[in-house]
């Protein structure tokens, strides 16, 4: 059944203040992205005593070295809707030739981040469309995105949410720098990209009449394939699941005006395998990118990779 309630609330907002308000819930969702994953990294090399065992070998910046790869590759996997495992990372530092640290992989391992982003998008999409982020709620909308249940991801997303907005403490170290620079510099990079797709939206001559008719949830839970790299999934059948899954009764009108605004021609998978190559010191190009897509079966687009290359360049 539809909250009728939210439905109504969403629809009398006026175009200005909905824009202004998918804005902010896109810089805060990939903020705590980043935040979230750089929480559990930090934890983990604590919980696991991972430097100090480094350290008995090499000094800090060779530790620094060594750990960076890992980090820019957990920022790809979980940036574009992949499993987090020791499997993945270890195929995306063979990619770009290195020989994988069987230290670096138990962390990861260790870590044990599974299908975390995911929650994250939910959550934020309740806050997009005006709803209370529940469990309940998350949860279906995890199903919805083909993901598996998972209570005490959504338990945790919500906490970190809850407490101080959102935020983790972060620690002005070089751990602290060698963390969140990949995840901050892609994170930053896929949020303006989003908000520029989002600006495109509302250019759209028939924005305003459709907002009133109910059209937000679509236009989010479209965003939100795009941002899990399932652009391509953008169909009929996945915005019914999602809209029905955040309570709302699929309406086709609103989904043939979806498919008008053309969402889906970015990949954002490719924005952070632009920020693991720096991590790994490899050139960034067309070739690079597409050797590292290939390892973890991403379809590679040429036009899209010069595309995204040259928003990089200029952003």
């Amino acid at each position: 059944m539809e909250d009728n309630a939210s439905a109504a609330e969403i629809k009398d907002i006026g175009k200005a203040d909905l824009q202004d308000k998918l804005t902010k819930v896109i810089v805060e969702g990939t903020k705590l992205m980043s935040n979230i994953l750089a929480d559990r990294i930090r934890s983990t090399i604590e919980s696991e005593g991972l430097l100090t065992k480094i350290f008995m070998i090499v000094d800090e910046n060779k530790a620094i070295e060594l750990m960076s790869p890992y980090i820019g590759a957990v920022s790809v996997l979980a940036f574009s809707g992949r499993k987090v495992t020791s499997q993945n990372v270890s195929l995306l530092i063979k990619s770009v030739n290195h020989d994988p640290d069987t230290r670096m992989l138990r962390f990861i391992d260790a870590m044990n981040i599974k299908d975390i982003i995911p929650y994250i998008l939910s959550l934020y999409f309740f806050i997009a469309i005006g709803k209370d982020p529940t469990q309940e709620r998350i949860l279906k909308m995890a199903s919805a995105l083909s993901i598996e249940q998972d209570e005490k991801a959504a338990e945790y997303v919500i906490g970190i949410y809850k407490s101080s907005s959102g935020t983790t403490e972060k620690k002005d170290d070089k751990i602290g720098e060698l963390i969140d620079k990949p995840l901050t510099k892609a994170s930053e990079m896929m949020s303006k990209i989003l908000i520029m797709e989002l600006n495109r939206t509302f250019e759209d001559k028939h924005i305003t009449e459709k907002i009133k008719e109910g059209v937000t949830p679509y236009i989010v839970a479209a965003g939100i394939l795009d941002f899990t790299g399932k652009g391509t999934q953008i169909t009929r059948e996945t915005l019914s699941s999602m809209v029905s899954a955040a309570g709302f009764t699929p309406n086709n009108a609103m989904i043939d005006y979806v498919f008008t605004l053309n969402y889906g021609h970015i990949d954002f998978s490719y924005i952070p395998v632009i920020f693991f190559m720096e991590a790994t010191h490899r050139p960034i190009n067309t070739t690079n990118i597409k050797m590292v897509l290939d390892s973890i079966s991403i379809t590679f687009d040429e036009p899209l990779a010069d595309y995204i290359l040259a928003l990089y360049e200029n952003i």
